[in-house]
């Protein structure tokens, strides 16, 4: 059976920053954190595949970027991390327009149909503006500097300094604690999607006032009309942390950073099952 990429899906790339994007962000600086491939179909499910990139002490190895010289010359295509893309442009809609590509040639040439690069600064609007997002702490996250106490079980509303911190935060004295804290980020992701959602019963507005809210921390080709339509298709889809996929590898101890290997067979094998559907063949043409 032959498989091409459903014309039901519509492909978009989350960026997630510490610096560089929005009005609050600056100009510069690599994207950092979260990166989101989102997979918006018409069926009933509501399909995302994370990937959990590069932050400090956890280097990926692997992805294929266009790298420019500091007065943006074209200096070729080289194997590194793939947040680093993002620093190859102006830190707005050119380093968006490149991390867009790299992401494309990482997942095998998928079509990526638009894109938004958040920074970290709007996690505490956002978890604020559905009422606080309530989670269960799944692993201690104490940061006395930053008056953060989160203990493993305890039932929370997070607060908007709490909720940055809960996402952001992990223990780099700990091997492989970004994947811990990708947990924690899938956990309020799906958390704040149901709690937005349940908001939209009683305020229809919710996804131009989330718009709004984030709008300043944001860079993005997506509009306000395209956002309110596609948040209004997502209100009919399932969505649970089921529906979550995480590219598949293997975290290693570099020279000096923890370093993760995409494992390549697997990656091919998400993408076929995500973003593509069987036809028959005289259905090819």
């Amino acid at each position: 059976m032959k498989k091409v990429i459903s014309c039901m899906i519509c492909a978009l790339l989350l960026v997630g920053c510490m610096a560089g994007c929005g009005s609050t962000g600056g100009k510069s600086g690599s994207g950092n954190g979260i990166k989101i491939m989102m997979s918006l179909s018409q069926g009933d499910d509501f399909r995302n595949t994370i990937v959990e990139q590069a932050k400090k002490t956890a280097q990926e190895k692997g992805a294929t970027l266009d790298v420019y010289d500091e007065d943006g010359v074209y200096m070729g295509q080289y194997t590194k991390q793939i947040t680093l893309q993002h620093g190859y442009g102006d830190g707005m809609e050119l380093s968006c327009e490149r991390s867009v590509a790299a992401v494309s040639r990482l997942f095998y040439n998928l079509p990526i149909s638009g894109y938004a690069a958040i920074n970290m600064g709007a996690i505490p609007a956002l978890n604020d503006a559905v009422g606080g997002v309530q989670v269960t702490v799944l692993d201690d996250v104490i940061y006395p500097e930053y008056d953060m106490d989160l203990h493993q079980g305890d039932e929370v509303t997070l607060t908007g300094h709490q909720a940055y911190w809960y996402v952001r935060g992990r223990n780099e004295n700990v091997f492989n604690s970004s994947s811990l804290r990708l947990e924690r980020q899938k956990q309020f992701l799906t958390t704040f999607i149901a709690q937005a959602k349940n908001k939209a019963v009683t305020n229809p507005s919710i996804a131009v006032d989330l718009y709004n809210t984030i709008s300043k921390y944001m860079v993005t080709d997506i509009d306000i009309t395209k956002f309110t339509y596609l948040a209004s298709e997502a209100l009919g889809y399932n969505f649970d942390i089921s529906h979550l996929y995480t590219m598949q590898g293997e975290t290693l101890m570099g020279d000096k950073y923890e370093e993760f290997y995409v494992d390549d067979d697997a990656l091919y094998q998400l993408i076929i099952d995500v973003f593509y559907e069987p036809v028959e063949s005289e259905d090819i043409k």
